[in-house]
């Protein structure tokens, strides 16, 4: 269809699926035809993540210029959680400098992604996998 709201409809039955790289290949097509769509904007990169285009997800984010908002899912969280399973895969393969990079660039959320100053740091950690807990932690 020829509405951005077509496009947040074929999200939601992906999504409710588990089809994520469709999602993903709809809403690419979508973001680019309607720019600006925050609610299409988050469902791609919310796809993007779970096809796990994880450095492309952060890439689009940082993109964005969002307000803040208590609707729906918020940039700044999709963002942190993006760098969060970067700096888990980085661990993964040993690589504690880029762990290391990619825990600063998460708690240093952008303003324009709608998010403001962090209200807890402890918070977006919790949220992370466990090895990239323990690492920040010292643990």
């Amino acid at each position: 269809g020829d509405s951005w709201r077509v496009g947040v409809g074929i999200y939601q039955l992906c999504a409710a699926e588990n089809r994520w790289a469709d999602a993903r290949l709809a809403l690419g097509d979508y973001v680019r035809r309607f720019p600006g769509k925050l609610g299409l904007e988050l469902n791609y990169a919310r796809a993007l993540i779970k096809t796990v285009a994880l450095a492309e997800a952060v890439s689009f984010l940082e993109t964005l210029n969002a307000l803040p908002s208590e609707l729906g899912e918020k940039p700044g969280s999709l963002y942190q959680e993006a760098l969060g399973a970067l700096a888990d895969a980085a661990l993964a393969r040993g690589d504690r400098a880029a762990a290391s990079a990619y825990v600063q660039k998460a708690l240093a959320v952008p303003e324009r992604l709608g998010t403001g100053r962090q209200s807890s740091d402890d918070r977006v950690i919790d949220s992370w996998p466990r090895r990239v807990q323990e690492f920040v932690r010292g643990a």
